[in-house]
C-alpha cells in the first residue's frame, strides 16, 4: 500500500511486529501487526499528521468490539529529557548474538536523522552495522562496484528484501551488470531487463517476477529519473522514495545503518560473498 508522506513506525525488541501507520484510504491511524492486516490492536480517526498529534482518543480491540480508551495516548521521546517509565522488552537469549554496536542511537522513525537500511531493528538472528563498516566487512579490497537502495518504509511490503547494500559481482567491462545485496543468505539482485527495457529489484536473473521495476532506459540503476512500482502482496504500486544509489567510498552518506542476517556476517560467509568467483562455485554446488 502506498502510506504517501507520513511516516510508519515499527516496535523494537519483539517477536511479533506490531506498526503503527496511517492508513491514507481509511483515514486513520492504525496499530496493527502489519500493513495489509485487517484488523487492528487499536486504531482512531484522526488527521494529525503524526500519531503525538492525534487529539482523539484510540479505539481499543477487546477481542470482541473496539472500545475508545482515553488514557491511552502515543508521545514523542526527547532523548535529552526521557520519563522515568519501564519497558516490556525481548531479553536474548545467552548463546543469541547480540547487535553489533555501532555507536549510533537506535532508530526506528523513518523520516528521522539516521535511515535505517534494512529491518525495523536488529531482530534475533540479525546484526545492526554501519555502512562503512558493511563496505569494510564485504568489500575489503574496495574493488567492487557498490549501490545503495533506501526508502522503502519499514513495514511496507518487500522493505527488508529490497533495502540494502549491493555490489557489482563482474568486471566493470562486463555486460549485463547485476548488482547482489549483501548480508542475506538469500539473494536479492538489481538488474536491467533487455527485453522489457526496466530495470528490476528480483530474486536472479531468472526470476520470473520481481520485488519492483521501473520503465526507464538509463544505462545505470542510479540515472534512473522515473518512479518505481514495487509489489505490494497485491499489485504493484508507486513509491516515490524508494531509491538506488551510487556508493562513493570516499564520500560516504552520513548515520546509514545496514542490516544484515548474522549468519551471513560470519568471517567465512563474508570471505566467499565478497569473491564473486566463490560465490558462484558456492551456488552450483
Amino acid at each position: 500500500e502506498d502510506l504517501g508522506s507520513r511516516a510508519a513506525f515499527a516496535k523494537v525488541n519483539t517477536d511479533l511486529p506490531t506498526l503503527i501507520f496511517f492508513d491514507e484510504a481509511r483515514g486513520i491511524w492504525r496499530m496493527t501487526a502489519a500493513i495489509d492486516a485487517k484488523g487492528d490492536f487499536a486504531k482512531v480517526k484522526d488527521d494529525a499528521e503524526v500519531p503525538w498529534g492525534v487529539t482523539r482518543p484510540w479505539r481499543v480491540f477487546s477481542g470482541e468490539n473496539y472500545e475508545e480508551d482515553p488514557a491511552m495516548r502515543m508521545v514523542l521521546l526527547d532523548p535529552a529529557n526521557l520519563p522515568d517509565v519501564e519497558v516490556e522488552m525481548k531479553m536474548l537469549a545467552e548463546d543469541e548474538e547480540k547487535p553489533v554496536e555501532t555507536g549510533q542511537e537506535s532508530e526506528v522513525v523513518m523520516n528521522g536523522s539516521q535511515e535505517v537500511v534494512g529491518a525495523a531493528n536488529a531482530e534475533a538472528g540479525r546484526q545492526s552495522i554501519a555502512l562503512a563498516e558493511a563496505i569494510r566487512l564485504f568489500n575489503p579490497e574496495g574493488g567492487l562496484e557498490m549501490v545503495l537502495v533506501t526508502g522503502r518504509r519499514i513495514g511496507d511490503k518487500n522493505a527488508s528484501r529490497m533495502n540494502g547494500l549491493y555490489l557489482n559481482e563482474k568486471d566493470a567491462s562486463e555486460t549485463p551488470k547485476c548488482w547482489t545485496k549483501v548480508g542475506e543468505e538469500r539473494d536479492t539482485v538489481i538488474l536491467f531487463d533487455a527485453k522489457k527495457s526496466k530495470w528490476k529489484i528480483c530474486k536472479g536473473p531468472g526470476a520470473k517476477g520481481d520485488y519492483a521495476h521501473v520503465k526507464d532506459s538509463a544505462n545505470l540503476p542510479w540515472n534512473v529519473k522515473a518512479h518505481w512500482k514495487v509489489y505490494n502482496g497485491e499489485k504493484y504500486s508507486r513509491d516515490a522514495e524508494l531509491r538506488v544509489s551510487l556508493v562513493d567510498p570516499t564520500n560516504l552518506p552520513q548515520n546509514v545503518t545496514i542490516h544484515v542476517s548474522s549468519s551471513a556476517a560470519t568471517p567465512t560467509s563474508i570471505k566467499t560473498l565478497s569473491n564473486p568467483k566463490k560465490r558462484k562455485r558456492q551456488k552450483k554446488r
